[in-house]
């Protein structure tokens, strides 16, 4: 018995250690974790009055001035609508913003940013200044800033750039200065920028660029945008010929001639893909200028004002793939002879302008075309050989013509395929007789679920306009038995024959009438003159005519 009590006092003992060791673990558990929020806690601050923080980003709107007690963890930090004027030198440097990666100062009043402004955010990636009045920023204002990617400066009213503006920035990739008051692009603007990749300068007041060396330095720029900048007429020779990766170059929306470009002014640019001259007032392509970039692939010269298109226009471009001649009204035929020159040509583009008729092969030196869009024009006729030779071609948009009925071969030389789309739309189709051989060849060649898929019937059906019965009706669910131009029945005159008869009855009647009214008159006339004759003779002497009783109610 003194043994059972022995290992009762042992279990005892036992589960009182085990106990007193849980316990243990629990409270260093718990003193583990409050250690850690109170170094969380002591590392933090508080959000800045009158911002608004989460998570790390801080946004203070409307501020005044740079708050001093901004959480140095924050990553994002956000001024909109802000109220303050300048940027000192060294604004952040007291901050402590180390892990800084974006800064967004926009949608205020900032006019001036001094140099160094942007000392101490050597994380920042991206700054955005845009929709301010910026007007004068410091040649030194952005050292310092060596991870910097992103700029944002459009929507401000700068008017120069100083030589070496952003050479504080070695890896921007990005800046836009569009919607500013530039009027010149000076010498080594933008040295030092060499990964540079996009640079937009839109919408300002350059009317000339003749410095070569404007654009010096960006040896890996990719993009230059110089859209509307309306006042733009002059471009020098080789302003560009240091852009050596350049792919894309936009010039829309400007004052440029053909007169405006030589041999020389895209000298240098051998990787350039795609040109874009819409809204010039070039009136003429400027061809020569071509030779410099025989490697061009895609070329927009949309509202250009072009009066022709020669032969020879595009014979130094050999290896375009994209042209684009809409909206030039005074363009009336397809440049057959241009396009024999471009057997590479994929997509060809010429709406909206005065053309009236594909005569036959116009297409037969394009074989490798895929898109052809001819709309809003004055299209309505298409030669039965006019698509000739479109046999690759996978998107053909005739929409918004003149026509009214099409050959049944027409379009026999395109090739069916799963991604075909043919836009037959809001032309004034004719659904009579003309339409039977189209319709027929239709129904003929593709199922009912593919010329629902090919001619976009859901979306953008082609409707007859006539005749009268068949008016808005999807040229497509008209049975082509009842397609035809019978002559309309004989129409019944034999009413009209009747009214004319009894017309010509009365007229004969009132003819004869006046007749005999006449003649009578006649006699009556006559045989009262041989009573007065009779009378005088009577009386023997026409001196007495005067005593002679003569009264007009006399009966004779």
């Amino acid at each position: 018995m003194g043994e059972a009590v022995d290992g009762s006092q042992q279990d005892l003992e036992m589960y009182s250690a085990v106990r007193a060791g849980k316990w243990t673990l629990i409270l260093r558990v718990l003193l583990l974790v409050w250690l850690l929020i109170g170094c969380e806690t002591q590392g933090s601050q508080a959000c800045p009055e009158l911002c608004e923080c989460q998570d790390l980003t801080v946004t203070c709107p409307d501020a005044t001035e740079i708050p001093t007690d901004i959480p140095p963890e924050t990553t994002v930090l956000m001024f909109p609508h802000h109220r303050f004027t300048n940027l000192p030198s060294y604004t952040f440097v007291p901050h402590d913003l180390l892990n800084l990666r974006e800064l967004h100062i926009r949608q205020g009043n900032l006019e001036v940013i001094d140099e160094n402004a942007f000392h101490g955010l050597p994380e920042l990636i991206k700054l955005h200044l845009d929709y301010n009045n910026i007007q004068d920023i410091d040649a030194n204002a952005f050292d310092g800033l060596s991870k910097v990617d992103y700029l944002y400066l459009y929507y401000n009213k700068l008017q120069q750039i100083h030589p070496r503006q952003f050479a504080g920035l070695p890896r921007l990739r990005w800046l836009s200065l569009s919607f500013n008051a530039l009027t010149d692009i000076p010498a080594n603007s933008f040295q030092g920028l060499e990964r540079l990749l996009t640079l937009y300068i839109r919408y300002n007041h350059l009317s000339e660029l003749r410095d070569y060396q404007s654009f010096s330095g960006l040896h890996q720029l990719q993009l230059l945008s110089l859209e509307n900048n309306h006042a733009l007429r002059t471009i020098g020779d080789e302003t560009f010929s240091q852009l050596y990766s350049l792919t894309d170059l936009e010039l829309g929306g400007n004052q440029l001639t053909s007169d405006s470009f030589t041999e020389a002014t895209f000298s240098g640019l051998h990787k350039l893909r795609t040109l874009n001259f819409h809204d010039n007032p070039l009136g003429f392509i400027p061809a020569l200028s071509f030779s410099a970039i025989p490697q061009l692939e895609t070329l927009y010269l949309t509202s250009c004002q072009l009066r022709s298109v020669q032969h020879e226009d595009f014979q130094y471009a050999p290896d375009l793939r994209k042209l684009y001649l809409d909206n030039n009204v005074a363009l009336k035929e397809i440049p057959v002879h241009a396009l024999s020159t471009l057997p590479q040509l994929e997509v060809f583009h010429f709406s909206q302008n005065s053309l009236t008729d594909i005569p036959e092969y116009s297409f037969k030196n394009v074989t490798s075309l895929k898109e052809m869009f001819i709309t809003d024009s004055k299209l309505s006729s298409i030669d039965e050989n006019g698509l000739d030779g479109l046999g690759n071609l996978v998107e053909l948009d005739l929409s918004n013509n003149e026509l009214t009925t099409l050959a049944e071969t027409t379009l026999d030389s395109i090739r069916y395929s799963s991604g075909l789309k043919i836009d037959l739309g809001d032309n004034p189709w004719a659904c009579d007789c003309h339409m039977r051989d189209f319709l027929q060849w239709v129904d003929e060649r593709f199922t009912p679920r593919q010329i629902q898929q090919i001619f976009n019937i859901t979306e953008h059906q082609p409707k007859c306009l006539s005749p009268p019965q068949y008016a808005g009706s999807s040229i497509f669910e008209i049975p082509t038995h009842d397609l035809n131009c019978k002559a309309p029945p004989p129409k019944d005159i034999s009413h009209e024959i009747n009214q004319r008869r009894v017309t010509i009855g009365s007229c004969v009647s009132l003819a004869i009438v006046v007749i005999l009214c006449t003649v009578g008159g006649i006699l009556f006339y006559r045989r009262r003159q041989r009573k007065l004759r009779e009378m005088l003779r009577r009386y023997g002497s026409r001196d007495n005519v005067s005593s002679f009783p003569l009264d007009d109610n006399v009966s004779i």
